[in-house]
C-alpha cells in the first residue's frame, strides 16, 4: 500500500468531495430498505410512518431523497394487480405503493392520514422513473 503525505491525502479527499453524487436508488440487504437520492444538498429527515422516511432540503424543504424500510416483508402483489417483477428492474414507485398499502389499518386511519398521503404522493412523483434491479431485492 502506497503511503500518502497529509497534503496528498487532503487533496485526494477534496477531489472526492468535489465529484457530484449521481441521483439513484439502491437496496441495502442489511437494512432491508431502499435509499433514494435525488439531490446532493444539506438535508434533514422527516419520518412519515413506520416504513417511510423522507429527506428534505434544509434550504426550502423540497424532497431530495427517501428511505423505504421492510422491503422483504412487502406483499409481492396488491389488490389492483400490481405485481413485483422477479426479473429486470423494479420501479421504485411500485415498491412505494406496496409500502403505503401494507401499513396497518390503524396507520391509515390516524389523524395524520392526509399528511401521510401527501408525503407518499410527493415521493412517488419525485421518484418516478427510478428503478432497482429485481435480483438485488429480497422479496417474499
Amino acid at each position: 500500500m502506497e503511503s500518502l503525505s497529509v497534503d496528498e491525502l487532503m487533496s485526494q479527499i477534496a477531489q472526492d468531495d468535489a465529484a457530484p453524487t449521481e441521483p439513484g436508488c439502491f437496496y441495502s440487504k442489511d437494512g432491508d430498505c431502499i435509499f433514494c437520492h435525488i439531490e446532493d444538498v444539506p438535508y434533514y429527515a422527516d419520518r412519515v410512518d413506520e416504513l417511510l422516511t423522507v429527506y428534505l432540503a434544509e434550504e426550502d424543504g423540497r424532497l431530495v431523497g427517501a428511505q423505504s424500510k421492510g422491503v422483504s416483508k412487502l406483499p409481492t402483489h396488491d389488490a389492483l394487480g400490481l405485481e413485483l417483477r422477479r426479473e429486470g428492474n423494479v420501479q421504485v414507485v411500485e415498491l412505494l405503493l406496496l409500502t403505503f398499502q401494507s401499513q396497518p389499518k390503524a396507520a391509515s386511519e390516524d389523524t395524520g392520514v392526509v399528511r401521510r398521503k401527501a408525503k407518499y404522493f410527493d415521493v412517488v412523483t419525485r421518484l418516478h422513473g427510478f428503478s432497482i434491479p429485481a435480483a438485488e431485492l429480497q422479496t417474499a
